[in-house]
């Protein structure tokens, strides 16, 4: 490969700082638009590569760049390339000679590229259309308590969640629980993504508390992804999970009780009525018969954790430091 000195490209006048998880060909279309110049010129400065209208794709495409057409950005945009690299969300691609691109186009499971946040974009300079691949599991900015918008809704506005406190408070949680258990919290959030998935579907025909909740939250924050809304129950059976591994039929784990279950998600959903649990179509009830359990699962005379069936009937959860003294009849 010829070396790379011999490139005459120089910074282009105005420099533009990259955000955090930003797409390459969302940079380089925003580096083109600080300093006039049309996208297609700068592909062409970049390398060799498929033709394209690329100022009608940012929602549906990204660019992948080889190493010397990555250096040529670099040069372009006047950042070096490892702080450059470790900002936006670069593709690996073939190394080699000469510089080249290549089109990476979204599919429908790429559910982590949104906008930045309204107040990200405006502290960095931000004014035109621009998109990144978000860091968290859920479209949030923690930093500014606000949504994040999906790529495909370029016109939609991401709202502040500062009138649904539990969400961020939630959130915060979250990001401590990920650096305390590492290795279970990723079964752990798909679990209890699961479960809550499948809540918000129920049809039960009764009060349901935790539905109720939602559609409280809903209401404002209209226009909200599903599982924004519901994240803080999420990331209630997270934590029990993340805890209690044994819960996610872990290899070589004891099989857990389930009553022992429905008393401790009661307890981290902070359910006011946990005998719904015990309904017939309940959620969380739907789960733990679907984990094929033995036999010796459900209730019987004999069975070790009968009290604990009995407390959850009555609404007598007992807590980790014993029950709750108006819980005692």
């Amino acid at each position: 490969m010829p070396p790379r000195a011999d490139c005459d490209l120089r910074r282009l006048p105005v420099p533009v700082r990259p955000l955090p998880g930003e797409l390459v060909f969302s940079y380089l279309q925003r580096l083109g638009r600080a300093n006039r110049t049309g996208t297609g010129l700068l592909l062409n400065l970049l390398g060799k590569g498929a033709a394209r209208t690329a100022d009608k794709h940012i929602h549906t495409y990204d660019l992948e760049l080889n190493e010397p057409a990555f250096f040529r950005l670099s040069l372009l945009s006047g950042y070096p390339e490892d702080p450059l690299r470790r900002v936006l969300h670069v593709r690996r691609t073939r190394s080699g000679w000469p510089p080249a691109y290549s089109w990476h186009r979204f599919t429908s499971g790429e559910n982590d590229l949104v906008r930045p946040c309204s107040h990200c974009a405006a502290r960095r300079g931000v004014q035109t259309l621009a998109m990144i691949k978000r860091s968290s599991l859920l479209p949030i900015c923690l930093r500014h308590g606000r949504t994040l918008v999906h790529h495909t809704e370029p016109r939609a506005a991401d709202q502040s969640l500062h009138t649904t406190p539990e969400i961020l408070t939630a959130w915060r949680r979250f990001t401590i629980l990920r650096r305390r258990r590492p290795d279970t919290v990723t079964a752990a959030f798909q679990a209890a993504s699961d479960i809550t998935s499948d809540w918000r579907r129920a049809k039960t025909g009764n009060t349901d508390h935790i539905t109720d909740r939602w559609q409280a939250r809903a209401v404002l924050l209209p226009e909200v992804a599903n599982d924004v809304i519901r994240s803080p129950e999420t990331i209630a059976l997270t934590t029990l999970f993340a805890r209690q591994p044994a819960l996610l039929r872990v290899p070589q784990q004891p099989n857990p009780m389930p009553m022992v279950f429905l008393a401790h998600a009661a307890r981290y959903l902070d359910h006011p009525e946990p005998r719904q649990l015990l309904d017939q179509g309940s959620p969380l009830l739907r789960w733990a018969q679907g984990m094929d359990m033995p036999a010796w699962w459900w209730p019987e005379a004999h069975e070790p954790d009968r009290s604990i069936y009995i407390a959850l009937k009555h609404n007598t959860i007992p807590t980790l430091h014993g029950p709750k003294k108006d819980q005692i009849h």
